[in-house]
């Protein structure tokens, strides 16, 4: 959706920029087999910071928050969207047909997002 050939704000609301390719920079920490620990941890840190750090100045990420307030609201929609979809229980395979237990998943997800 936002893996453009060339730097780009859309992703981030016009407030940074992040690199051309930003699925790939951010995969590329990681891309090295056998990361483990510490090694690890680092990758996956500079991966998240790709989106979370664009401006390449915070110490830290608050994981319980998106990287700017846009973002955050925009992913308030995404719920709703997904809350409002009519629900449609075919299968992805072409076999099995979608639980009971997969639609009460989505009731419950939905009720918790959005009463009080």
């Amino acid at each position: 959706m936002g893996d453009y050939p060339y730097p780009s704000n859309y992703m981030l609301n016009g407030n940074g920029i992040l690199p051309a390719y930003p699925m790939r920079s951010a995969c590329q920490p990681l891309s090295q087999q056998g990361l483990a620990g510490p090694a690890l941890l680092k990758g996956l840190r500079q991966a998240v910071g790709t989106f979370y750090n664009f401006s390449g100045h915070l110490p830290c990420y608050n994981y319980s928050e998106g990287p700017n307030p846009e973002g955050e609201e925009d992913s308030n929609f995404w719920d709703y969207q997904a809350c409002t979809e009519m629900v449609m229980p075919f299968s992805r395979n072409g076999g099995e047909h979608a639980s009971h237990a997969e639609f009460e998943a989505a009731i419950l997800f939905t009720r918790s997002a959005f009463t009080s």
